[in-house]
């Protein structure tokens, strides 16, 4: 089984403020375990206005499962073949994917599904939580 790491951090400029509409954005790195950063991807996204930081979070987590599904239908390899391993700073993400938290939100309950579905084609998924720092030196956010 060959593994990718994928390293995906979403936030909200003005998530929080009452007098700014929100503009999300995120980014994912996709590697191998025990390979150098030269044989690594790093892309960032702007997902538009009205996108809060959990959108976010679960927006670049899905782009980043779909850049590997997209990079192997064209060499005909097998999904099912394919290991990932999650690295977020989202303990939402983490336990509404992995540790069955209930979704209250209602616009994350189409991203929490759509991300289900896309895991469902890898051969195995698994999740780590990691810090913002050590989010910070990978994606620069």
């Amino acid at each position: 089984m060959v593994t990718f790491i994928i390293t995906c951090d979403g936030g909200s400029l003005g998530n929080n403020s009452k007098d700014v509409v929100s503009k999300g954005y995120g980014s994912f790195n996709i590697t191998m375990p025990n390979h150098d950063s030269k044989n690594s991807i790093t892309i960032a996204k702007e997902y538009g206005s009205g996108i809060t930081n959990n959108e976010a979070e679960y927006m670049s987590l899905i782009d980043g499962m779909n850049h590997i599904i997209n990079s192997f239908f064209s060499v005909s390899a097998s999904l099912k073949k394919i290991a990932i391993i999650v690295r977020t700073d989202s303990q939402l993400v983490i336990g509404q994917l992995s540790k069955g938290w209930k979704i209250k939100a209602a616009n994350l309950r189409p991203l929490a599904i759509k991300a289900n579905s896309l895991m469902q084609e890898f051969g195995q998924v698994s999740f780590e939580q990691i810090s913002g720092i050590e989010m910070k030196q990978i994606l620069g956010h």
